[in-house]
């Protein structure tokens, strides 16, 4: 699993995994099926599909009364679906907001991603369980993200190269040609 992918939440990781699952399937399938494969109610299993629709206003659902049919968008594959899954997160925006806004507190952070104070205080709660793990933490009021500065560096890294993979691909591309060009100089 990703480092993002550690991060979500069950309904958020229950939405990529039903993504990948129908969208790997290539026809339409039954829904018992889905049930069966993600131990879901049909309750659970149309709420969750409400969601992704919702998230992905291009993604074609088709559901009828005993299957369902996922088709992504035109121009997409699999992988910038999960990459804007991804960019589209809670956690990862708390941490942007967090990387451009260092030591805000409480109520501003709250405001700025458009949820409860308590509610922030669980999600930090449960990321900094998973963030244990890299030896860095989200430290509260004010909010900036604590520890050696290489751990800080690499989670972050890390962070940027799983949203924007080919961002980096194209920068180590840019910074081996221009190695290049300074060595014919």
């Amino acid at each position: 699993m990703k480092f993002l992918e550690s991060l979500l939440s069950t309904t958020e990781l229950r939405q990529l995994d039903m993504i990948t699952y129908l969208v790997g399937k290539h026809h339409p399938i039954p829904c018992a099926e889905v049930f069966e494969e993600f131990s879901i109610s049909e309750t659970v299993f149309k709420e969750t599909l409400k969601d992704i629709q919702a998230r992905f206003k291009g993604m074609t659902i088709t559901l009828h009364k005993e299957t369902i049919d996922m088709q992504l968008p035109i121009n997409y594959n699999l992988q910038d679906i999960h990459r804007l899954f991804l960019r589209d997160l809670e956690v990862v925006e708390l941490g942007m907001i967090i990387f451009r806004n260092p030591n805000l507190n409480d109520l501003e952070l709250a405001e700025e991603l458009h949820i409860s104070p308590s509610t922030l205080y669980r999600r930090v709660k449960e990321i900094n369980a998973i963030l244990k793990e890299y030896d860095v933490q989200i430290e509260t009021n004010p909010y900036q993200v604590l520890g050696d500065e290489k751990n800080v560096r690499n989670l972050f890294l890390r962070l940027f190269i799983e949203l924007y993979p080919p961002l980096f691909c194209l920068t180590s591309l840019l910074k081996h040609l221009l190695i290049k060009l300074r060595k014919c100089i």
